[in-house]
């Protein structure tokens, strides 16, 4: 770093410091700027917690954790002089610990930072306020994958190397290098994002939207279900959903999930003898498909499948006609919310399932 003397017309050097050469530590001071000025880090972040300890079973803490403009978790991961070697482990840690935090124990955690820091401010209105297009209607918060910023003076190479390694495997990662000098009485800090280098940011994360675009949709997860259900029908989705899958697991062999780009589906399938049944899928959309087209023996034919409608048309209260016997006629996830309801599909699929255990034993 220089100083330009624009009497002398010259660029002067400024003196390179080291923050043990300066006194300063790591929590008493790196933490406190940071804490103050997110901007430091490049980007606008809202510091919800300091020395976050909010983990089970542990007495680790992680130093700054954050939300960024898409509400998104942040832990922030402070070094001096040194990244040390332990660095990315140790985030990688903080962030499997907080990627099941909740929208409502992230406001707490807050709500606590701010009465700490004598803040007489509302945390929810905070975060309202701060994160991008958010929905009030339906505030749902860490519904992304974590991120990771690592932060000092200098890194390892064992770091930088993990670090682009996590970031070819789509673990959102930063390392920010923050240098201090010193002018007289004054402490000047540079900050400088070392990795992603800033300038190819932007063309690695289309990149990677690139690459996973074109590549096989990969088959959905019960977390990734769940997590769309709530982004879409809030928490009281999620119950219903959950309730449903749950009981369906205790009678079907096993769930088969879709590979849907945009829509995610489960179907609870019962593995008999002689072949494989499903009655239903679920879809992230808000649908219960009725798969009355797949139908194995004995329900291929009319008169069975017109008795699995008749059951079926309890649970929707709604009549489905002949004509759809043969499709996948839908009833709406609003139809399951009594539990009495969930349970009588349940208590349709094991009735299913003995009409094809009786059918296969009698050797028809």
């Amino acid at each position: 770093m220089y100083l330009v003397d624009k009497d002398a017309n010259e660029a002067k050097a400024i003196q390179k410091k080291t923050f043990s050469e300066l006194g300063f530590t790591e929590r008493k001071n790196l933490q406190e700027w940071i804490c103050k000025n997110p901007n430091i880090l490049g980007e606008g972040l809202l510091i919800i917690q300091k020395e976050f300890d909010g983990f089970s079973d542990t007495n680790e803490r992680l130093d700054l954790l954050a939300l960024d403009k898409e509400g998104n978790i942040v832990l922030i991961e402070n070094k001096l002089d040194d990244s040390g070697r332990d660095v990315v482990w140790q985030s990688i840690k903080y962030a499997a610990y907080c990627s099941t935090l909740t929208t409502k124990e992230i406001i707490t955690i807050f709500q606590q930072h701010l009465d700490k820091e004598n803040r007489e401010e509302d945390a929810e209105e905070l975060i309202s306020n701060f994160v991008d297009s958010i929905d009030s209607e339906n505030f749902i918060l860490n519904s992304g994958d974590q991120r990771l910023i690592l932060v000092a003076a200098n890194f390892r190479k064992e770091v930088t190397a993990t670090a682009m390694w996590l970031m070819a495997h789509d673990i959102k990662v930063k390392c920010i290098k923050i240098t201090p000098y010193q002018h007289g009485d004054d402490i000047l800090l540079d900050t400088e994002q070392i990795i992603p280098v800033p300038d190819t940011e932007e063309y690695i994360i289309r990149l990677q939207e690139k690459e996973r675009a074109d590549a096989k949709p990969a088959r959905w997860t019960e977390k990734r279900f769940m997590e769309a259900v709530q982004r879409k029908y809030g928490q009281e989705g999620v119950n219903v959903y959950s309730d449903l899958l749950n009981k369906m697991k205790t009678v079907s062999t096993r769930i088969e999930w879709g590979e849907g780009k945009l829509s995610g589906s489960y179907f609870p399938v019962y593995d008999s003898r002689l072949d494989s049944h499903w009655i239903y899928a679920m879809w992230t959309g808000g649908t219960v498909e009725i798969q009355f087209q797949h139908c194995r023996e004995p329900f291929k034919k009319l008169d069975r499948r017109k008795e699995l409608r008749d059951k079926l048309s309890v649970v929707s209260g709604k009549d489905i006609p002949d004509e759809s016997l043969a499709g996948r006629p839908s009833i709406q996830w609003e139809d399951l919310r009594s539990e009495e309801v969930r349970q009588k599909l349940v208590d349709i699929f094991q009735w299913y399932i003995d009409e094809v255990s009786e059918y296969e034993n009698s050797g028809e």
